[in-house]
């Protein structure tokens, strides 16, 4: 089969109106989820150097800079301001089925950059959301490789930083939904985006890793909006030699089998395996030893000067990602296991005022990053990605007690089947944004925001709900 025009065919012919109702629900949270991170990370950095350099740059004001007062520019600008705050600290959503990334904080500012400047719908953002995202889990399945218990993303095993590879042909293929291109023309979009998808793992940890995201939203806005007006590119960009597919991975191991079966299922991957909400500002591998790791320290009460050592077993994969050992940054702490379980211990608690730079650097958390030890655990060795965060925890004190915990996924994330863990995961999801929002939103446009998103479908320009996430 030829992939390219398979993911064109099924991104044109498909509509909001074919799909179960439970995923346009889900759909709706986890736009409202990036609205809320893009809201508290505009006033982070690096989002207020990105900002403050778009703001230099001017630009024709079609479409707004979230969380700002009465600031609009070009519409690929104002996507690459939002969404690199919404990815600024780490707190978004993430897939691991066979992606790997982080999707919506791609897609969710093109749309709503383009789609304020298109005047847009609700329900054509949620819409291009939906089938964009779809669109990009569907070619990733041509990218897994098989593990024990399910299946890895070779192109993110390579180096390729998906968030920002793949979150750019998501971001490309909602903005051309949402433009409502032709089949050829949409082709052309795939054809641009494949080369302009480059993010590499090496600038996870640090301030580069959000631009990846900025990146991808700016060049699916553009991509959509060149091809739109004519510009030429291959038509064939997932299957060509030299194109996207044998660039990253050779075409010889690309599992096309995989993206057919995908491309003919009415299985979802939002709903199922679903998609992740982050409640912790870090990397996905540390959220599950963090909550065991409270969770031990709570239930007996330890102290961090009982100490004596802290040992944490994981998957294959969260070591490489927890890998800085002593971090000089927040952004760095949100990328090392050590100071993760080591806050988690002396604050027994982790939001956004334990990723600050001055708190990386709090003696007492110090001292106790020092005793933590993190090692891939033999029962865990040859996991997928799905279950990264699976992890084995022991606390020693230096009175010679010990106390055990295991965590195989954390909350906000899901089960095998699609359910969300938590006590009410809706109701969670509403006090994180609600949180967030409130960095720069008054508590009556944060109620609104709530109501209209939740009726986004119905919502007859999306300016209507941009008007309220401004300050």
């Amino acid at each position: 089969m030829e992939i390219t025009k398979g993911l064109v065919g099924f991104l044109v012919e498909g509509n909001l109106d074919k799909m179960p109702q439970e995923v346009v629900y889900r759909g709706k949270e986890l736009v409202l989820n990036i609205i809320g991170t893009t809201l508290v990370g505009s006033v982070h950095r690096p989002s207020d150097v990105v900002i403050d350099y778009v703001r230099q740059l001017g630009g024709n004001p079609q479409a707004t800079v979230l969380g700002k007062k009465n600031f609009k520019t070009s519409a690929a600008s104002a996507a690459l301001a939002n969404a690199v705050s919404a990815h600024a600290l780490e707190y978004d959503d993430n897939t691991f089925d066979v992606m790997i990334g982080h999707p919506s904080c791609s897609i969710v500012p093109a749309l709503l950059a383009l789609g304020e400047e298109l005047g847009s719908s609700g329900r054509d953002i949620l819409e291009a959301y939906i089938l964009g995202f779809e669109t990009g889990i569907k070619l990733a399945k041509g990218f897994q490789v098989e593990v024990k218990k399910g299946f890895l993303n070779s192109a993110y095993l390579k180096g390729w930083h998906t968030t920002g590879t793949l979150g750019m042909i998501m971001s490309a293929a909602a903005c051309a939904k949402l433009a409502k291109l032709s089949s050829e023309k949409t082709a052309k979009t795939f054809g641009i985006v494949g080369s302009m998808a480059g993010a590499v793992r090496a600038n996870m940890h640090t301030e580069t890793n959000p631009l990846h995201t900025g990146n991808a939203a700016m060049w699916g806005v553009l991509a959509a909006s060149l091809a739109k007006r004519g510009v030429d590119s291959t038509s064939t960009m997932f299957d060509d030699i030299y194109g996207y597919c044998d660039v990253r991975v050779g075409n010889e191991n690309i599992q096309k089998k995989a993206v057919e079966v995908a491309l003919e299922s009415d299985t979802y991957s939002m709903l199922n395996p679903g998609m992740g909400v982050k409640y912790y500002p870090t990397a996905t591998a540390q959220h599950a030893a963090m909550e065991n790791t409270m969770d031990i320290v709570k239930k007996h009460d330890i102290k961090p000067d009982q100490v004596e050592s802290i040992e944490c077993g994981t998957t294959n994969v969260g070591p490489d990602i927890g890998r800085i050992k002593e971090p000089k940054t927040a952004r760095e702490g949100q990328y090392s296991m050590p100071y993760c379980i080591a806050i988690s211990v002396v604050d027994r608690e982790i939001g956004i005022k334990q990723f600050y730079d001055e708190r990386v650097f709090d003696p007492v958390v110090r001292s106790l990053m020092a005793k933590v030890k993190t090692y891939v655990h033999p029962d865990l060795m040859t996991l997928d990605a799905h279950y990264v965060g699976e992890n084995y925890i022991t606390i020693r004190l230096k009175d010679g007690s010990e106390f055990k915990g295991h965590t195989v996924r954390n909350k906000g994330y899901t089960e095998a089947g699609g359910k969300i863990i938590g006590t009410h995961p809706h109701e969670e999801l509403l006090d994180k944004f609600r949180e967030c929002a409130g960095y720069v939103l008054p508590k009556d446009k944060i109620e609104r925001s709530i109501e209209l998103v939740d009726r986004l479908e119905a919502v007859p320009h999306i300016g209507e709900l941009i008007e309220l996430l401004l300050v």
